[in-house]
This record gives C-alpha cells, sequence and structure tokens, in this order.
C-alpha cells in the first residue's frame, strides 16, 4: 500500500496542472470482494477509482481481518483522494514477558498489530510523513495547520459514550479496570514543494481506545483503533475549492457498508475461535475465510449498490452542516447545505448547483429527506 500510495503521488505530481475545475457532480460506485459489496464510494466528475480489499492477509489482524481500500485520481486537477478503514492496533504496557510490545509487528497473544496509542492529531501527522517521505519529500519541510475541529465535538463524545455504555461494563464483570477512554478526530493540511510547486496533503482522521488493566496479573494493555482515514493532495492554488467540494462531497460519501461489519465480526469470531484452539494464524485464516465467504458472499444483494449503510452511517446532518437525499436506486448521499439545488441522472450521477439554470439533461431534482 505505501508503494502505491507514492507511485500515485508521483505521478499525478509530474501531470498536474492548475487547470479550471470540473462541474459539480458525482458517481457511486461500489467496492466488491469476490462478489460483495462491502463500501461504496462517491466519485466526483473528472476522477478515476481504483479499489482493493484485503482480506485475512499479512496486512490484516484480528480487531478488522478486512480492510477496503478506494483511491481517486484526477491528472489534470494535480489531484489524489484516499479513503482506508480500518486499522485496530494493542500498545502493552505490562504483561506477560514472553510477548514484548515491539511496534509494527502482530501481538501472537491477540492476534492484533502493536503500536503505541495515537490520538488522531498523532496519528494524522504520522501517516502524512509517511505519505510524502514515499516520494522523498523531507517531514521536516512541511508547513502545517489544522482544519476547523469544531464538528467533531459531538461525534467524539458520542463515541465516548458507546464505549463507557457497551465495553466498559463487560470489561468490568471480567475483572478488568478501565484506566481512561479516549476518542478524538482531527484533519490537518500539510503544504510542502515538490520540484517547485507547493502542494497540499489533507488527512482526515478518527482515533479512539481505552486501557484496562488488571492488578492480580499485572496486565494493562491500551486496545485502540482507527476506523477509517481520508487524505487528499492537490497543487495548494487549488486546494480551498477543491477540499471544499470533491473532497467533501467524497468524504461524506464514502464509506463501509453493513455487510464490511458483518464480515468483519464473523471472520474475527471465527479467527479467534481457531487461534485460541490451534495458535495457528494461517490455519484460522484458511478455515474463517472459506467458511464465511460461502455463507456470506452469495446471499448479498447482488445489484451495484444494493448495500444496506444504515449503521455505518458515521457523521450527523445537523454537526456537518449537510443534507441527507435519497436516490431513486436508494441510496442515501449527503450534500452540503450551501447548495440549493440536487439533481440525479443515470445510476446514479449526483449533480449540485445553487444556479438554478443549470438542470442536467434529463435530470430529476432531488429533495432533503
Amino acid at each position: 500500500m505505501k508503494k502505491l500510495i507514492g507511485i500515485l503521488i508521483i505521478l499525478i505530481m509530474i501531470v498536474s496542472t492548475c487547470g479550471a475545475l470540473a462541474d459539480t457532480g458525482f458517481k457511486l460506485a461500489p467496492v466488491k470482494y469476490d462478489g460483495a459489496e462491502l463500501a461504496k464510494c462517491a466519485v466526483p466528475k473528472g476522477y478515476e477509482m481504483t479499489s482493493e480489499v484485503r482480506c485475512c492477509d499479512e496486512t490484516t489482524c484480528l480487531g478488522y481481518p478486512v480492510r477496503v481500500g478506494a483511491m481517486l485520481t484526477a491528472p489534470e486537477k494535480g489531484t489524489f483522494m484516499m479513503f482506508y478503514a480500518g486499522e485496530n492496533y494493542i500498545e502493552r504496557k505490562t504483561g506477560p514477558s514472553m510477548f514484548p510490545q515491539i511496534d509494527g509487528t502482530l501481538d501472537k497473544e491477540f492476534v492484533i498489530f502493536m503500536l503505541h496509542y495515537q490520538p488522531a492529531y498523532n496519528f494524522v501527522y504520522e501517516r502524512a510523513c509517511t505519505m510524502l517521505e514515499a516520494v522523498g519529500v523531507s517531514p521536516s519541510s512541511m508547513s502545517l495547520y489544522e482544519e476547523d475541529l469544531k464538528s467533531f465535538g459531538n461525534m467524539t463524545a458520542a463515541r465516548k459514550d458507546y464505549i463507557n455504555t457497551n465495553i466498559v461494563p463487560v470489561l468490568t464483570r471480567s475483572g478488568f479496570t478501565v484506566d481512561w477512554v479516549d476518542a478524538t478526530a482531527n484533519e490537518r493540511t500539510f503544504v510542502f514543494d515538490y520540484q517547485g510547486v507547493k502542494y497540499c496533503l489533507c488527512i482526515f482522521a478518527e482515533s479512539f481506545g481505552y486501557q484496562m488493566s488488571s492488578k492480580p496479573y499485572n496486565t494493562c494493555y491500551v486496545l485502540w483503533e482507527v476506523p477509517y482515514y481520508y487524505a487528499l493532495m492537490c497543487p495548494e492554488a487549488l486546494y480551498r475549492e477543491i477540499h471544499d467540494t470533491d473532497f467533501r462531497v467524497f468524504r461524506e460519501n464514502t464509506g463501509v457498508n453493513d455487510q464490511f461489519i458483518a464480515l468483519s465480526d464473523k471472520l474475527t469470531e471465527k479467527i479467534r475461535n481457531t487461534v485460541i484452539a490451534s495458535w495457528n494464524m494461517a490455519v484460522a485464516r484458511s478455515m474463517a475465510y472459506a467458511e464465511t465467504m460461502t455463507a456470506l458472499t452469495f446471499s448479498m444483494v447482488e445489484s451495484s449498490l444494493g448495500g444496506s449503510y444504515s449503521t455505518a452511517d458515521r457523521f450527523s446532518d445537523y454537526i456537518f452542516d449537510q443534507n441527507d437525499y435519497t436516490t431513486e436506486q436508494g441510496d442515501h448521499v449527503k450534500i452540503s447545505t450551501s447548495y440549493d439545488y440536487v439533481y440525479q441522472t443515470g445510476s446514479p450521477t449526483v449533480y449540485y448547483t445553487n444556479d438554478a439554470s443549470l438542470v442536467p439533461y434529463g435530470a430529476t431534482m432531488l429533495s432533503p429527506n
């Protein structure tokens, strides 16, 4: 993945121009694996999409045995956008000496990758450094600033409330003490120079976790995850306009669905049970994958966007100042309240504008739900 990101960024930089932005509009495209739709992606006009699904390989772990990625490129704009879900980690504070904390390796007891806990602002910075170092840009040469974070307060508060209500009581009954619960979200923009041109790299991510300990067993762990992150890279001259149009639409309408969650949960359960029984991850992967995919894949809706996104809808329309619309195909899309007119054509392509005279041919006007 790191190498792919580096190659894509280089290609975008080489052919980038600062021409006029395309008309506002986007299509919804599915991200599928073995015929099962696991996510949808908003593809603004002028962008090309590639996607990948990693299932039970060396990049996945017990918490997220399935990972989904979508990448959009628009060379004429010099723009690259990316979505990825999700990542799960453990930090061992104290515990058996046979399982030392070594960041970046797989914990052989819990089958989760080891990494010291990172609030969202740390994760965003580290991910930006990784992406830019892949193309030879030194982090020390970057300047950065944070986007408006006010709208994230209710989202992180809701995440903490969920952990305190649903996870803490279970751990307490099992004899653990939950020392702290944390949930953060962050959006940072990094400005850097590449071959004499100023570029911006914006990353948005959420991070949450908790520390659990048991004095009788002298154990203390931090379990945490990054359920998703989004990235945008474009020339600085176009940054604000692209960020507030293309990237906003991409971020608000791209995400995993209920099938992704169901597949992850079932694989996690089967891998956990098999690992406990045999301590053989290779066997667990093959057994869990074969059985679960047989049960799930072919029972899912076969239409291109037939999946349900009810439990995966991360954002509050009120918090993020957006309206929810339903297309003729039954898909939900989010559009900023700053646009007065939203239309649909095709299967579907969605347009949004403030100009009443700009009505796409054969379009149907959508009304907020």
